[in-house]
């Protein structure tokens, strides 16, 4: 069964591409609102259909990757058990910036990648996920 995947960006030509992208590698939905972005994930926490994977964008209009990230994490924590497992979550700006980077990992993102989006970096976080790609990634 191939994974749950949530893109969030406030970019809609971003969100295209990566959807684009992710599509071989499992289901994709995706959102421009990081509050909605929220309400699916707490659902999918409420269901047995819980999203495996989520791309979050740091720059967002009315609440910010990092907040949603931050309110993620406390949803997992109220609604799983200790031997449930969190998303992966990927966050993704065109802000090269160290101490964002650092902030961002230190609020419970494992991988950081930086905007434009390319082909080479999703393989590579996949792989390290260990999930296959169900045709080749298009470049």
């Amino acid at each position: 069964m191939q994974p749950r995947i949530l893109l969030v960006d406030d970019d809609k030509n971003n969100l295209f591409l990566l959807a684009k992208m992710l599509a071989p590698y499992g289901r994709v939905e995706q959102t421009t609102n990081g509050y909605v972005a929220l309400a699916m994930y707490k659902a999918s926490l409420e269901s047995d259909n819980r999203f495996y994977l989520l791309f979050l964008d740091i720059e967002m209009p009315e609440i910010n990757g990092r907040e949603v990230l931050r309110q993620l994490r406390e949803y997992e924590e109220l609604y799983l058990r200790m031997d449930d497992f969190q998303a992966t979550v990927v966050m993704a700006t065109a802000n090269s910036n160290k101490d964002v980077i650092e902030q961002s990992f230190k609020e419970g993102c494992e991988y950081y990648m930086l905007k434009p989006y390319r082909a080479e970096q999703i393989k590579k976080v996949m792989d390290n996920l260990g999930v296959k790609a169900r045709e080749p990634i298009s470049r």
